[in-house]
């Protein structure tokens, strides 16, 4: 059994017997309506978006282009305060955004975006003023904790490395300079209460959220 890269129309599973049909010319789905229903289900379940969206600022005047990749994809796109010269631009399918950014002093740029399936891993990369961002041009979280190094890739409940641990990401950096932030939000008309027992455990074990 294949199936077909996620598109803007309902998931379709096609099944072949390999042994009289090498070549898949022929779906013998509708022969087995129960299996294609189960693995259908396990296919869309194994998809859902993660739990909460990223938000990504840019401050100061600085002119950046950076870029987020996924191997999953980047949906639910929103953009604010962009000037008639800058530029967001989605490619591989919702796998890529390129962000042409130039702010002006009070006045940032904002992108809030969720990645689907949950856990898919997503790298920021990009340059300042036309050269490599580097650790100081970011700041992460309530505490504006600045990455090891670039490309970053950004938290994620499924992280567990150290230097993920104690970010409070569900609130913006409160006093760093960075050009670049990074924190979380839930979607509009949820909180941290709504989430499911085991990931509120998950995102407290993180330090991604205080102990209340």
């Amino acid at each position: 059994m294949r199936e077909p890269d996620r598109g803007d129309v309902d998931l379709i599973l096609k099944l072949y017997d390999l042994r009289r049909d090498p070549g898949e010319q022929a779906s013998v789905a509708a022969q087995s309506p129960e299996r294609v229903r189960l693995r259908k289900a396990q296919v869309e379940a194994g998809m859902a978006q993660n739990p909460f969206r990223y938000v990504l600022q840019a401050r100061g005047t600085s002119r950046l282009a950076l870029r987020l990749e996924t191997r999953g994809w980047l949906e639910a796109i929103e953009l604010a305060g962009l000037g008639p010269q800058e530029r967001s631009i989605v490619g591989g399918n919702g796998r890529t955004v390129d962000l042409l950014l130039q702010p002006r002093e009070g006045a940032p740029r904002e992108i809030a975006f969720t990645v689907r399936p949950i856990g898919a891993p997503v790298v920021l990369s990009g340059t300042r003023d036309g050269r490599p961002l580097r650790p100081l041009d970011m700041a992460i979280g309530e505490g504006g904790q600045h990455p090891e190094a670039l490309p970053y890739r950004l938290p994620d409940i499924e992280s567990e490395t150290e230097r993920d641990r104690g970010l409070r990401l569900f609130a913006p950096p409160v006093s760093a300079t960075s050009p670049v932030r990074l924190w979380l939000i839930l979607p509009p008309g949820q909180s941290l209460g709504e989430l499911d027992a085991a990931t509120r455990e998950r995102l407290r074990a993180l330090g991604y959220v205080g102990p209340g």
